[in-house]
């Protein structure tokens, strides 16, 4: 288009030409050999140098920087940040670790969210009625724990003995079997209800062999923590589960001989 328009301008100039005209024509005949030289005109300035190098040339660097970081460092350089800020503020707080059970003796009451339990006794015996049973080729003794326990709900509870409640109390370093739960001078239950705000006493035994335990023996008794649950398929009824221990009780060990406590 240049050299179009400079020749076409040319050829109607000349002597006759006004002054207008030829500097028309001069100033095209400049712009058609810059555009041949692949130069800009005279009053054209560069693009590079009419756009400004802030916003866009920032955003494009930014852009190319996020680019290059590899996707595995994307976490690690989160968490960095995160560490670094919580360090400005004091660090990340340390979670206390959970508090131990505490330690009892005999007739020390021991408070949980679903019961109150006092272990009274702790014996051994021939024979217990209503607790577990043993052969007289067995060699074996009852070993047995005492304990009154409260219901602090407003309802009735049943305590399992196997599977359930009071049955996850445990002798440290002795039988590894669940006990057998039941009333003093009954035959013992699988099942036993308990009603609420009524004290009751249950007694818990074990099989042991007959030279394992002595009169005066102490025994350190891990005592349960039964909590309660409500199922929610096919049963909406409170179901104990077990939660940890709720005491250590420390007990002197009593040896009743054939007795059977009332």
């Amino acid at each position: 288009m240049g050299p179009f328009y400079a020749g076409a301008v040319t050829a109607s100039s000349g002597e006759g030409a006004s002054a207008e005209q030829n500097s028309l024509a001069a100033d095209l005949g400049i712009r058609a050999d810059a555009v041949k030289a692949g130069a800009p005109a005279p009053d054209e300035t560069p693009k590079s140098e009419t756009t400004p190098s802030g916003a866009g040339s920032r955003r494009r660097w930014v852009r190319a920087s996020i680019d290059r970081v590899p996707t595995r460092w994307a976490g690690t350089i989160l968490i960095a940040g995160f560490l670094a800020v919580t360090a400005l503020f004091g660090g990340l707080a340390e979670v206390p670790p959970p508090a131990a059970p505490p330690e009892v003796g005999l007739n020390e009451q021991v408070t949980t969210a679903t019961l109150e339990m006092t272990v009274t006794r702790a014996f051994i015996a021939d024979r217990v009625e209503g607790g577990t049973s043993i052969g007289p080729d067995d060699h074996a003794r009852i070993l047995a724990v005492e304990l009154e326990v409260t219901n602090l709900f407003d309802s009735y509870r049943i305590v399992r003995s196997e599977l359930e409640g009071l049955g996850t109390t445990r002798i440290v370093d002795g039988p590894d079997e669940t006990a057998d739960l039941s009333r003093p001078g009954e035959t013992a239950n699988w099942a036993l209800i308990m009603q609420p705000g009524i004290t009751e006493r249950f007694i818990l035994t074990w099989a042991v062999d007959a030279d394992r335990y002595r009169a005066d023996d102490e025994l350190r008794i891990s005592l349960a923590n039964p909590e309660s649950e409500r199922w929610q398929f096919l049963d909406d009824d409170l179901h104990w589960v077990d939660g940890g221990v709720s005491a250590y009780v420390t007990a002197t060990l009593e040896d009743l001989g054939e007795g059977d406590p009332q």
